[in-house]
This record gives structure tokens, sequence and C-alpha cells, in this order.
């Protein structure tokens, strides 16, 4: 499993020619600050699951910059 420091270091390595992918839901609020993701989805896991997978609105709220909101929900 990669740990943020090497998906960090692949992003900014390679960024423009593959497709990164984060398997820890958790991991992508703070990563988002430094990071641009196009997609985020739960994993299927959580879906079956308790309500434990970040919501769209956290998505929505990451990608238009306002992350103290996003990383309260």
């Amino acid at each position: 499993m990669p740990l943020k420091g090497g998906l960090m270091d692949c992003y900014r390595l390679f960024r423009k020619e593959v497709t990164h992918s984060c398997p820890i839901e958790a991991d992508l609020s703070p990563l988002m600050s430094i990071m641009e993701f196009q997609y985020r989805a739960p994993a299927t896991r959580n879906l079956l699951t308790r309500n434990q997978f970040p919501c769209r609105a956290c998505s929505k709220l990451a990608h238009a910059g306002k992350m103290d909101e996003a990383m309260e929900i």
C-alpha cells in the first residue's frame, strides 16, 4: 500500500502522465490541499458499512479550496 510520501512524489514526477490513486479515503482531504484530484469515490467496502466514507459535500468543499470546512466533515 503506498504511503502519502510516495503518492506525493509520484504526483510531483508524473502528474501529467499517469492516473494517481489513493487507497485511503481519510488521506484524500488533506492531500487535496496540495494535489489536484479530478474524481473522488469511496471504496466499495465502505458503501456496504455504516456511513464512514467522506461525503460528496466534503469533496466539493476540498475542491473549492475550503479545506477547514472539508476537514471538519
